[in-house]
C-alpha cells in the first residue's frame, strides 16, 4: 500500500454532522451530486462509515462505505479537484483497510467507470483486481460506460 507524501494528513471519522460537508464535496467531485439529505440517511445507519481528509485545516476528500457481514462497500470516495496527486485518497484507502481489519470485514468492493483511468490506477495500486462489469452502467459524453466491479481481499 502506498504511503502518503504529506505526514499532515488526518482522517477524522464521519459521523451525521459531516453530512452536509460530505454533499458538498460529493456536488464538487460529480456531475450527479447527492444531497445532504442522502448522506444524512447513509449516515445514521449502523452499518455505514467514513472519512473526511484534512490537511493542517482544510478538508480535501471523503470516502462513505458500507459493511454487511464479512464484505465492505466502498460507495463513494471523491477529492477535491486542487487536492488530486497529493496522497489523500491513499490516506482514505488506507484508514479504510484499517476499519475493515477492526470490524472483521475480509474483502473491500467497489465501482468505478471503466474510462476513470487515474481512479482504476490507484485501486490497482492498493491492490484491487477486477472482479466483474456492468454494461452501460454510467452514462457518458460518448455513450453508455461500463462499470469495473473491484475488490480486495484481506
Amino acid at each position: 500500500m502506498a504511503i502518503s507524501p504529506d505526514p499532515h494528513l488526518t482522517l477524522v471519522e464521519s459521523s451525521i454532522a459531516h453530512a452536509e460537508l460530505m454533499a458538498t464535496l460529493h456536488a464538487a467531485c460529480f456531475d450527479d451530486a447527492w444531497s445532504t439529505k442522502e448522506f444524512q440517511d447513509l449516515l445514521i445507519l449502523p452499518t455505514v462509515f467514513g472519512f473526511v481528509v484534512q490537511s493542517m485545516d482544510e478538508i480535501g476528500g471523503f470516502i462513505l462505505c458500507q459493511a454487511t457481514s464479512d464484505e465492505c462497500e466502498i460507495l463513494t470516495i471523491g477529492v477535491l479537484s486542487q487536492w488530486r496527486r497529493q496522497g489523500l485518497a491513499d490516506r482514505m484507502l488506507q484508514g479504510l483497510v484499517i476499519k475493515v481489519q477492526e470490524i472483521g470485514a475480509r474483502k473491500i468492493f467497489l465501482e468505478v467507470a471503466a474510462d476513470n483511468v487515474a481512479a482504476k490506477a490507484l485501486y490497482q495500486a492498493e491492490g484491487f483486481k477486477e472482479v466483474g462489469r456492468r454494461s452501460g452502467y454510467y452514462p457518458g459524453l460518448k455513450g453508455r460506460i461500463d462499470a469495473l466491479i473491484l475488490a480486495k481481499t484481506m
